[in-house]
């Protein structure tokens, strides 16, 4: 791998360690393990932790698939959302598209599609975890 998509990897995951911990402190918990809110809260930023670690700490072979899903975790974010939530709040939908692109372009893609298309399946479920 050229080490601009090195670079970029490390960016993407970088940016997603320092969200995910964010989230991690600033969102409730002490929900069952189960629990939409459990695993909105505490499931996805664990699991978007380890990534960003691996990606950051791990062998160059980590680098360009593990951050190309984790940006593209915003586009099933952005569709989902868009479809969930299609008339209040089309600004944050159209930021986690770019989000996705912007990030998808630093990882290096489009050497890693079936990572793309794992991954933005995460994100489709986000959303509705954040429905009353």
């Amino acid at each position: 791998m050229a080490e601009a998509s090195r670079a970029g990897a490390t960016i993407v995951a970088g940016v997603h360690l320092a969200g995910a911990i964010g989230w991690w402190v600033a969102m409730a918990g002490g929900f069952p393990p189960l629990h939409p809110m459990s695993v909105a809260n505490r499931w996805i930023p664990g699991v978007v932790i380890v990534v960003a670690v691996a990606v950051i700490a791990g062998r160059r072979a980590w680098a360009s698939p593990g951050a190309t899903a984790l940006a593209s975790v915003w586009l099933g974010l952005a569709g989902c959302g868009a479809l969930l939530f299609n008339y209040s709040m089309g600004a944050v939908w159209a930021g986690c598209l770019m989000m996705g692109v912007v990030g998808l372009l630093l990882a290096g893609w489009p050497r890693r599609r079936t990572w793309t298309a794992l991954a933005a399946g995460v994100g489709v479920g986000m959303p509705d975890a954040a429905r009353g």
